[in-house]
């Protein structure tokens, strides 16, 4: 081999070597292995672009005491829930005027809807809110009923659900709904407590049972379930987090409950401050109209998975805990999927956030978001 061929050859070796090296020192963010016939996504904290971000616009603000409409029926102090209509109508349910409180899509008050009682229309204590199909369904908790109303208020009919009503309801497509419906029995070992999350009809019976969870209840403990487990609706998919202080993980399930998928995200395990479970409890508070329902908050640890949404451009938003301090005590930060990869960890300054199941009202529809600001007392409707 001439001089020439041998600096050639050189050369060509040097250069390979290089891009391998280049291509082995990229960390690769995820991995995906089959388990059981179930496919894996296991993410790293490393995201797959660190320039990624969320751009959100506020477009209107609506507040609780009035100050968009000099009509006093306007007012509301206490979210429980908030939806839209396609149009674009908002609706407040407000438990402390025990009203739905209609604004337009600028956040013009329009009327106010329903009343406490016992009589047609009327309910004793709204525990959730949604609208399907442009009719409106309040859940009233004593009564075991769901009421119906149109969108410009009318009265339609009671739904009874003797069985119990179900919590944190959404929409599937047009004509089912999804949530969380909490039975009560008796066992030797003392009161039982089943959390199911369940597809339900438009009577609100069982459609299809997707996941089930017994636990039998402590008195002086908070229950294990019905606080932290969270879900998203995806289409035809749901995406369900797994209550556990130490796994950040998320299943995949299709609405004949099969599951399809686990994303899973590496996670270490983060300790409550003292000031935090002091405000936790404050909360609690607030939420239950001043009546201290729950024990002091105890947990040593955060949930790693508070809440999910999804979004217009088919991504998953999952709020995690992490560790907080006086900078970053009430930031909004999502951890953002896209086919269950981690794309990147983005703040979102739609509202204050804390480490545990959120106060707020969330709902992404219409390709907006609305949020249901408990703190402030205020709807705000944002575009991205």
């Amino acid at each position: 081999m001439n001089i020439f061929n041998f600096i050639k050859v050189t050369l060509m070796v040097m250069i390979l070597t290089l891009v391998i090296s280049c291509t082995t020192d990229k960390k690769q963010n995820h991995i995906i292995e089959v388990v059981k016939g179930i496919k894996e996504i296991k993410n790293s904290n490393t995201p797959e672009n660190e320039n990624f971000k969320i751009e959100i616009k506020k477009e209107v603000t609506i507040n609780g005491e009035g100050e968009n409409s000099n009509d006093s029926l306007s007012r509301f102090s206490n979210i429980m829930d908030l939806d839209a209509d396609t149009e674009g109508n908002i609706y407040v349910c407000d438990a402390m005027s025990s009203s739905i409180k209609k604004f337009d899509k600028d956040g013009n008050f329009v009327k106010s809807i329903g009343r406490l009682g016992k009589g047609p229309g009327e309910f004793e204590f709204p525990t959730s809110f949604v609208v399907l199909e442009d009719t409106l369904y309040l859940g009233d908790h004593f009564a075991k009923r769901m009421i119906k109303y149109d969108t410009d208020g009318n009265f339609i009919e009671n739904i009874y659900v003797p069985k119990g009503l179900p919590q944190r309801v959404k929409t599937i497509g047009k004509d089912k709904f999804i949530g969380f419906v909490t039975l009560y029995s008796e066992s030797a070992e003392g009161t039982v407590m089943d959390y199911n999350l369940e597809i339900l009809d438009k009577k609100f019976q069982t459609v299809r049972q997707i996941t089930k969870t017994r636990e039998i209840l402590d008195i002086n403990k908070p229950s294990k379930n019905s606080g932290h487990t969270s879900f998203a609706v995806a289409g035809d998919n749901i995406f369900i987090s797994k209550n556990s202080v130490n796994d950040y993980e998320i299943k995949l399930f299709d609405l004949d409950g099969n599951l399809l998928s686990v994303i899973k995200k590496n996670y270490r395990k983060t300790p409550y401050t003292d000031k935090e479970r002091k405000e936790k409890d404050k909360l609690l508070i607030m939420k239950n109209n001043g009546g201290k329902y729950f024990p002091d908050c105890k947990d040593l640890y955060k949930t790693a998975i508070n809440d999910m949404f999804y979004d217009k451009y088919d991504q998953l938003w999952v709020s995690s805990s992490f560790n907080r301090n006086d900078e970053n005590r009430y930031d909004f930060m999502v951890d953002v999927f896209k086919k269950g990869v981690f794309v990147n960890q983005v703040k979102i300054d739609m509202c204050k956030d804390h480490d545990f199941r959120s106060y707020n009202a969330f709902v992404f529809r219409n390709g907006k978001i609305y949020v249901g600001d408990t703190e402030e007392n205020s709807v705000k409707v944002f575009s991205y």
